[in-house]
């Protein structure tokens, strides 16, 4: 196993996506990120893409951009 895969390993956490909310309809294969997101109890998603980042937030997550995120 590949050093960086093994650990990316330890500090992630499995999530078994359950719910199948449809927000993002300019682009409806990012709605999974926010799923992920809910289900998995996130606090903010960082992303590269600007369909999540239109929504800005979703429910009590932040959707921020890279930038931001380094920012921080």
């Amino acid at each position: 196993m590949e050093p960086i895969i093994r650990d990316l390993l330890t500090i992630s956490e499995h999530v078994n996506v359950k719910s199948k909310l449809n927000i993002i309809s300019a682009d409806p294969t990012d709605n999974i990120f926010l799923n992920l997101a809910l289900n998995g109890q996130a606090r903010v998603i960082v992303s590269g893409d600007h369909h999540p980042l239109d929504v800005k937030r979703f429910r009590d997550i932040s959707i921020i951009s890279i930038r931001n995120f380094l920012a921080l």
